[in-house]
């Protein structure tokens, strides 16, 4: 918690790893998992209210770095979906890697490397629009 831009209290409760008996301190991270698609959602939408952004706007004009293999068929709208196709966070190898929790990498950097949710030493897979029904 902060108060005026200083940190006014900085605690953590509860478990880390119950098998592991590890209490959680203010430097555990975890996963918040599905509840930030909603508050991104949210926010995404007041930026169509404010014509910020438009539901039929390809990602490639929102980020440069993706490849246009792929964003160009993909719309924000697509991603709202989360039915498209695209992983939606990095794979757990990669999370848990201590050069990545601890790497100053841009979003557009980022998103070149491992945009497809693997490291591009991999293969990358084949993604587009998915057929409308």
């Amino acid at each position: 918690m902060s108060r005026d831009g200083d940190v006014a209290l900085a605690a953590a409760f509860g478990v880390a790893r119950r098998d592991k008996h590890v209490l959680m301190d203010t430097q555990t991270r975890f996963q918040v998992g599905s509840v930030s698609k909603w508050f991104t959602t949210l926010l995404v939408l007041k930026l169509v209210d404010e014509h910020k952004l438009a539901l039929d706007q390809s990602i490639t004009s929102l980020l440069p770095g993706y490849p246009a293999t792929v964003g160009d068929s993909v719309t924000v709208a697509d991603l709202l979906s989360n039915t498209i196709g695209i992983k939606d966070r990095l794979p757990t190898e990669l999370i848990n890697r201590p050069d990545m929790s601890a790497s100053s990498m841009s979003a557009a950097q980022a998103t070149t490397l491992y945009g497809h949710g693997q490291s591009r030493t991999g293969p990358q897979p084949s993604l587009g629009r998915r057929a409308k029904a």
